[in-house]
């Protein structure tokens, strides 16, 4: 896949802690991004609610919507957030430029 040669130089190297892939069209098995979010909800909200973290989603518009959705519902689970609060909480994300969406359809 595309940059695989550099993200796993940066694991290696202790730049990225975890490399987790998501492939929706290759092998048996479809995996989607939203899916290893929702997985990874604990980890996730610690980086993104209660660290400071940053989120860039790439890829088609579709794939983005689904992937806010379950950082809304990470939100939700993890940071005990009502729904508005959750919501609150993204729009927050990306009007401090922590949230970055570059998608298209």
């Amino acid at each position: 896949y595309l940059y695989e040669d550099e993200l796993a130089a940066a694991v290696e190297g202790k730049l990225l802690g975890t490399l987790r892939c998501a492939f929706s069209r290759d092998g048996a098995r479809k995996v989607y991004v939203q899916d290893l979010l929702r997985e990874d909800g604990r980890e996730v909200w610690s980086l993104l609610g209660c660290r400071g973290g940053h989120l860039y989603i790439c890829g088609g518009t579709a794939m983005g919507r689904e992937v806010v959705l379950a950082l809304q519902r990470t939100a939700v689970e993890h940071g005990k957030l009502s729904e508005a609060e959750a919501a609150a909480f993204v729009s927050r994300m990306e009007g401090e430029g922590r949230l970055v969406k570059e998608l298209w359809s």
